[in-house]
């Protein structure tokens, strides 16, 4: 009982250790590759913002935000010119008729074009008196020699003033983005704006926005982001009423919501001062949309202009290019090439609703892990494997349907990669503890189960049919592929395995087979059966590791005759016949009896050029799909055999011998005599035998052992005495084995 105890108790710290252990690992990986975790964050939380769209639609849209856009439309009308400035200070002077409240231009004006349109368009916005013009902050990295333009006198004192007319309070300091220079516009336009704005809003890694930068620092001060002064003059915040809590959030304290009703809005930020952006919906359903030159046709129309009144009245009206030519348009995570003059809109909205996107914060973590880890730890330590694999299971889809409903109810954003993978981590790993500790014996049982079955069925054969081990294999189970296949026998086998005994037989093959086996597979390869004395083997990959093994199974099979030879016994010789195709590998049999094999073509053509490699007197033949396929033939000794017609095969091919594969005399004189052989083959494939005779009595003389000259000469006096038809192209016939 005591000893029971202690083994639980033991267990049990490990279970938490093991739980604790990864998360803390978890956490300590976003600490160093927080880049990684924030893109994937993103993708989950894109999934589920548009899931959320989906179900929920969009956000309460405030009526007081109005998009006036210069479009497609009214450019292909040709009744305005995108680039005619006056365009846009003929708009603000309509809206100001129209009692906007607040009127923001999404462009920036750095160069004057025409003396009298810039000075009506800064006019329009100075008589309006809270238009904002935006600037555009530039970060510079510069060293050395390199400088940046100093601004313009009169503009550096323009922004000076602007810069000092508002600046909030900084109660927590943070890693604010720095601009070492911005794009002003021209000063008449840039006096005329209401103070000093940027419209600085970039993407993330992969492109999305999804995140603004509310304070950028520029000279010790701060430029808000166009939207925010224009909601801080909006809801009558002063710059001494905004507080600044970097990674946590800016205050507007005593903002004036309609009726004089007075609160305080939050707007969460990270430590670089970015609000995520809470997108209320798609471009085209969310906000009102109104044409410019919509707008501009009412110039003069009195009574339509008084009835628009009630739309645009204390409104704040965002004119922005949306044209195509603009080129102003990115993807935000619920739409694609949404046109980005929608993230002033929807972050107004956000403000002016008070629904904000917020992360968790340190401490939110920290509770939200603890309580998974004590969640885990507590049922790992009470349930078994299969159980607590349900229970995990279950419980984790929970926890995303947790995390969903945190943001599409909440709009609350918790670490979801870090935590998911957390969570699975700790939970893969206690299932294996406990896989280790409670089912060890079935694992040694299937593991020395496995390692039987796969001398009989190669592993490599299960893996190309996606098999873990044996157990899993079915009948019909089947793939097709192409590989190369290598045939090896033993000659005269049945000559020396009569004067064996059967034990001899036996232990003879063994030994034979002990030498080769190992060789395939150091060449990429394996066996996928034995016949009798002979070995079929299989190369997936490059043709050159099977005539690689080749000519190593027969520089063994020097090593291993030399063995024999010490000891008295008779030395064995072997044929190789090597050829790379498609082939079916699988399953047959019946219920009670399967067998993996493989059905092709390309095993029997191997097979049948085994057979010839004695009548040619060669170690090694190769079909010339083989030679085709190696990488680089010049690594090999390879010479042009003949032409065959092999039985089973309706047309000829050309097969090469492997001449680099023995120290002995004749293999040796068979490279010294490589291209002369070639050359008499020529040769005799034109029909110039006389010639070719000439050149093969040559070899024969320098190598009378080389079986395959003797076999020309024979044919070359043959035709020479008998001819040849017309149609003759040197063919060989072999319809035997």
């Amino acid at each position: 009982m005591q000893k029971h105890l202690d083994w639980s108790i033991k267990n049990s710290i490990r279970i938490v250790l093991i739980t604790l252990v990864a998360f803390f690992l978890m956490t300590l990986l976003n600490m160093i590759f927080p880049v990684f975790f924030q893109f994937w964050d993103n993708r989950i939380n894109d999934q589920i913002y548009n899931f959320k769209q989906t179900i929920k639609g969009n956000s309460t849209i405030n009526p007081y935000i109005i998009h006036l856009d210069l479009n497609d439309t009214s450019i292909s009308k040709n009744t305005i010119s995108m680039f005619d400035r006056s365009v846009y200070a003929d708009s603000i002077a309509i809206l100001h008729r129209l009692k906007a409240k607040s009127i923001v231009l999404d462009i920036n004006y750095q160069e004057k074009f025409d003396a009298d349109i810039d000075g009506k368009l800064a006019q329009s916005g100075k008589n309006h008196g809270k238009t904002y013009f935006p600037v555009i902050p530039q970060s510079v990295e510069f060293s050395g020699t390199n400088k940046i333009a100093p601004l313009d006198p009169e503009l550096e004192k323009i922004i000076d003033e602007q810069l000092a007319l508002w600046q909030p309070v900084v109660k927590r300091e943070g890693n604010p983005i720095v601009s070492h220079r911005i794009i002003t516009n021209f000063p008449e336009l840039q006096k005329a704006s209401h103070g000093i704005v940027h419209i600085a809003v970039e993407s993330d890694n992969d492109g999305i926005y999804r995140r603004i930068p509310l304070l950028i620092q520029y000279k010790n001060k701060y430029i808000p982001f166009i939207e925010l002064k224009v909601i801080c003059d909006y809801l009558k915040v002063k710059d001494s009423d905004v507080e600044v809590y970097f990674g946590q959030y800016i205050i507007l304290k005593n903002a004036t919501f309609q009726f004089g009703i007075k609160k305080d809005i939050k707007i969460p930020i990270d430590l670089k001062g970015r609000m995520i952006i809470h997108y209320a919906g798609r471009w085209a359903d969310s906000f009102a949309h109104y044409s410019i030159e919509t707008i501009l046709e009412l110039k003069n129309d009195t009574q339509k202009l008084e009835e628009l009144k009630d739309e645009f009245k204390d409104s704040i009206v965002i004119i922005s290019d949306i044209t195509t030519r603009g080129k102003d348009y990115g993807n935000i995570p619920i739409e694609n090439k949404f046109p980005l003059p929608g993230i002033h809109s929807n972050f107004l909205n956000s403000v002016l609703q008070m629904e904000f996107i917020k992360k968790f914060s340190v401490f939110e973590k920290v509770i939200l892990n603890l309580s998974i880890i004590l969640i885990l730890s507590f049922f790992g330590i009470r349930y078994k494997t299969i159980k607590f694999s349900i229970f995990a299971t279950t419980f984790f889809i929970l926890f995303q349907f947790f995390n969903s409903a945190l943001f599409v109810f909440f709009n609350r954003q918790p670490d979801i990669l870090v935590s998911n993978i957390s969570f699975l981590l700790s939970a893969f790993s206690i299932i294996i503890y406990r896989y280790i500790i409670e089912e060890r014996s079935n694992l040694q049982y299937i593991i020395s189960l496995h390692a039987a079955a796969s001398k009989f069925v190669p592993t490599e054969f299960l893996q190309f049919l996606n098999k873990l081990n044996i157990l899993e294999v079915k009948l019909g189970d089947q793939i097709q592929t192409e590989m190369t296949v290598l045939f090896s026998d033993i000659r005269s086998f049945t000559n020396i395995s009569e004067i064996m005994l059967p034990a001899e037989n036996f232990n003879f093959l063994n030994s034979y087979l002990s030498k080769m086996g190992p060789v395939i597979r150091e060449n990429g390869g394996f066996i996928d059966k034995y016949i009798g004395d002979a070995i079929m083997a299989l190369f997936p990959d490059d043709p050159g590791n099977c005539v690689q093994a080749a000519i190593d199974l027969r520089l063994k099979l020097t090593e291993f005759n030399t063995e024999r030879r010490i000891k008295g016994e008779i030395e064995i010789d072997t044929g190789i016949g090597i050829h790379t195709g498609n082939l079916m590998l699988g399953i047959i049999g019946e219920d009670k009896r399967y067998e993996g094999t493989v059905i092709a073509d390309a095993v029997n053509l191997a097979s049948r050029l085994e057979g010839l490699t004695k009548y040619y007197g060669a170690g090694i033949i190769i079909s010339e799909v083989v030679y085709k396929r190696l990488k680089d033939p010049s690594l090999y000794a390879i010479r042009i055999l003949d032409y065959v017609l092999v039985k089973g095969k309706k047309e000829s091919i050309a097969i090469y011998e492997v001449i680099d594969n023995s120290p002995d005399r004749c293999t040796v004189l068979k490279v010294e005599t490589k291209l002369l052989f070639e050359k008499a083959f020529y040769l005799y494939t034109n029909k110039k035998f006389s010639e070719a005779l000439e050149i093969y009595n040559e070899i024969n003389q320098l190598n009378p052992d080389d079986k395959a000259t003797i076999i020309f000469i024979e044919r070359c006096k043959h035709h020479i005495q008998s001819g040849v038809d017309d149609n003759w192209i040197g063919i060989a016939v072999h319809l035997e084995k």
